[in-house]
């Protein structure tokens, strides 16, 4: 399974470098969305979910974000829902457990463990269907 780190601004660049402490040349990538370059950014992770056809796993830095919601948008696009999960609130705790497992446990496992750690700042992303086969998002922002 391929691990991916995604956000706005560096936070995912920073988790792996801190990865990088530990393991030599970590099996993680990560992209940065940043404020000048969002078509760039659609453009590297369509690129990216293209060129894996095995399961990735995203872990994004916040639920709602551009970040998230870009990735959410072409995960169905590319029709990628079942081979492509996003957990959001990653850490560098988060991270290192993810790499450890990622190996060893299937993207549904991982998907399984975080579900119920929304107390904690952890959301797993979890398409909607609706009756016509189309998935949809829904992000709920306060007012």
């Amino acid at each position: 399974m391929k691990l991916l780190l995604v956000s706005n601004g560096s936070l995912s660049k920073g988790l792996y470098m801190a990865m990088e402490h530990f393991y030599h040349k970590p099996d993680i990538d990560y992209i940065i969305l940043r404020d000048s370059d969002k078509k760039e950014y659609i453009a590297e992770i369509e690129a990216y979910m293209k060129k894996y056809i095995e399961d990735i796993l995203v872990l994004c830095d916040a639920y709602g974000s551009t970040a998230f919601n870009e990735i959410v948008v072409l995960i169905n696009k590319l029709e990628r829902t079942k081979s492509v999960g996003v957990i959001c609130g990653m850490n560098l705790p988060m991270v290192f457990k993810i790499y450890g497992l990622k190996d060893m446990w299937s993207l549904a496992s991982i998907k399984s463990f975080y579900k119920n750690s929304e107390k904690q700042g952890v959301i797993v992303y979890s398409p909607k269907v609706k009756k016509d086969r189309k998935f949809l998002f829904k992000i709920n922002v306060p007012i």
